[in-house]
C-alpha cells in the first residue's frame, strides 16, 4: 500500500512548476489529486502529464467565489481533504515607492489569503471539507526578498518595513 492511499490532496498553482511536481508526486504515493490554477490551457497540460484520474479546476484563489467553486469540485468528486498543498503565487518587480493599493491587494490575495484567510475564513474549514481530524496544510511560499532586492512591495508587504 502506498503512504497516500485513499488521502485527498488538493494543490493550488498544480498546473507548473514545483505545484505540478508536488501535485504527480502526492498522485505516485496514492492520493487522489486536484489542482487548481487561472490558465486552462497550462492545466489541460498537466492534466496529461500527471493524467490517472486528476482534477482539474480552474480558478483564481484571489477570488473567493472561485475558491469555493474549487472546493465545491474536491468535496463532489474526492470527499474531504487530507493534504491541502497551498503553492498558488504571484510576485511582481516593483520598487515599493510605485506600488499601488491595487498591486499590493493583488499581491497579498493571491500569496497570502488563499489559506490564512482573514476575508476568507479558511474556506476549506468553513465548508467542512477536512476529514475530521482536520487536514495538513502545506503552505508553499518560496522567499522572494533575495531574488526583488531591498525594498521592494513585496518585502514592505511582508516584514512591515517601510
Amino acid at each position: 500500500m502506498k503512504r497516500l492511499e485513499g488521502k485527498v490532496a488538493v494543490v493550488t498553482g498544480g498546473n507548473s512548476g514545483i505545484g505540478l511536481a508536488a501535485a504527480k508526486r502526492l498522485q505516485e504515493e496514492g492520493a487522489r489529486v486536484a489542482i487548481s490554477g487561472r490558465n486552462a490551457k497550462t492545466l489541460e497540460e498537466a492534466v496529461k502529464t500527471i493524467g490517472n484520474g486528476v482534477l482539474a479546476v480552474q480558478s483564481d484563489v484571489a477570488k473567493p467565489a472561485d475558491l469555493d467553486k474549487l472546493y465545491a469540485a474536491v468535496s463532489q468528486k474526492f470527499g474531504k481533504i487530507d493534504v491541502l498543498f497551498v503553492n498558488a503565487g504571484i510576485y511582481k518587480f516593483v520598487p515599493f515607492a510605485a506600488t499601488t493599493e491595487g498591486l499590493y491587494d493583488e499581491l497579498f490575495d493571491i500569496d497570502h489569503l488563499e489559506y490564512f484567510g482573514g476575508r476568507r475564513n479558511r474556506r476549506h474549514q468553513r465548508h467542512g471539507l477536512c476529514r475530521d481530524q482536520g487536514c495538513f496544510a502545506v503552505v508553499h511560499k518560496i522567499d522572494r526578498r533575495r531574488i526583488g532586492g531591498p525594498r521592494d512591495s513585496r518585502e514592505c508587504g511582508q516584514s512591515g518595513s517601510n
